[in-house]
């Protein structure tokens, strides 16, 4: 639920990537955010936990690959 959101700062994606929630001005009914998304419906219920869903896609770090021949 969002109020357990709110007690997180970081947390790890499933991907292995980090997640940084801003909830500073949330106590204040501002947006909570992930990544600077904002989080637009809070605490939807769905089969197998919680949702919430975001304004923006997130997208894992990219590594960069080198193509020497």
């Amino acid at each position: 639920m969002a109020s357990d959101l709110a007690q997180h700062e970081y947390l790890q994606a499933l991907s292995g990537g980090e997640l940084r929630i801003d909830f500073n001005m949330w106590h204040l009914h501002s947006h909570m955010k992930v990544n600077g998304a904002n989080i637009i419906k809070l605490d939807l219920e769905v089969d197998n936990g919680v949702c919430h869903a975001i304004d923006k896609v997130l997208m894992p770090k990219m590594q960069a690959v080198d193509k020497q021949m």
